[in-house]
């Protein structure tokens, strides 16, 4: 099997690992686990950058995940 390196099959790939850090994230963002800045959420953020550059949609859980994060001030707005 022959690996490509495209661009076009890294989005999906992100998109995905951003949903699923996001769903791991989620318990403590309720707890409100999150007020400061943290390695995680500096990865999801960086990930919903990539993805915005590119126009690729972010999904529903990492989406959130950022909102709640932000509005806890664990990132900037």
């Amino acid at each position: 099997m022959i690996a490509t390196n495209s661009l076009a099959d890294a989005l999906p790939l992100v998109a995905a690992l951003a949903e699923e850090l996001a769903f791991a994230m989620t318990s403590d963002l309720m707890a409100e686990q999150y007020r400061r800045p943290n390695s995680a959420l500096d990865q999801l953020a960086a990930a919903k950058a990539f993805l915005d550059r590119h126009h690729y949609p972010i999904g529903p859980n990492a989406q959130e995940a950022i909102e709640i994060a932000t509005a806890q001030g664990g990132l900037p707005s």
